[in-house]
């Protein structure tokens, strides 16, 4: 189910459902799997402006997970998140934010792969940008991000707090009206508390596109990368 309601310049936009599932390893184990059914609530709102000159959005959300059979592994996830651009004659300038608190039977399956108990996980991430026409075929796009991921009560679990910065700078030139080049440089610093471990990576992409139809895009991407692995001794 979901809503929408709009007055001038601002919108609302709440939406709700309510799925159920069956799970036959809901711990995705190859000993002792256990089975279960159950059901999964969520509820999000969005609320925001948006104008001639730029957009500032606000949404979040809660989300409960519940099992029939292993009621141990219940959760509720929860997101608040904040994205904001503002426009000027050239320059673009853009902020996003989000903040998410849930539990590594929901974050973990993409990372680390540990779903075995269920376990808090704090994540902020932060990530401004600012982009500026160059001319009516050229722009140059500058971005930054950091990452700070933290978890609770994970005693033996192998599960470090970490933390991820990054940069970027990216340049885009319409070469016809079809056809334009793209090249991206970034970097990337990783730090992982208790293990006295931090990598460094940078990468070059460069690369083209081409619009054969309103629906249809050709894209040819090169990628060069280097990385540096550091473990300094803890204590």
């Amino acid at each position: 189910m979901s809503l929408s309601a709009s007055a001038q310049d601002w919108y609302l936009q709440p939406k709700a459902s309510v799925d159920s599932f069956y799970d036959d390893n809901v711990r995705l184990t190859t000993i002792d799997a256990q089975s279960s059914v159950g059901a999964v609530a969520r509820a999000e709102v969005k609320l925001g402006r948006r104008t001639e000159a730029g957009e500032v959005a606000i949404n979040g959300g809660v989300s409960s997970h519940r099992y029939d059979a292993v009621s141990e592994l219940n959760n509720t996830d929860g997101f608040l998140g904040l994205s904001s651009a503002y426009q000027l004659e050239r320059s673009r300038f853009g902020l996003s934010t989000l903040i998410e608190y849930d539990s590594t039977l929901t974050s973990e399956v993409e990372t680390s792969g540990y779903v075995q108990t269920n376990k808090r996980r704090t994540r902020l991430f932060v990530a401004p940008s600012w982009s500026y026409s160059l001319s009516n075929r050229a722009s140059l796009g500058v971005g930054a991000s950091y990452t700070d991921v933290s978890y609770q009560d994970v005693g033996q679990i192998p599960l470090y707090n970490y933390r991820m910065t990054g940069g970027s700078l990216e340049g885009i030139y319409l070469w016809s009206e079809r056809a334009q080049l793209i090249s991206r440089l970034a970097y990337d610093h990783y730090e992982a508390d208790g293990l006295g471990t931090s990598s460094d990576t940078i990468g070059l992409l460069t690369g083209g596109a081409f619009a054969i139809s309103e629906r249809m895009s050709l894209v040819r991407q090169a990628k060069l990368g280097a990385s540096c692995r550091v473990k300094v001794p803890v204590g």
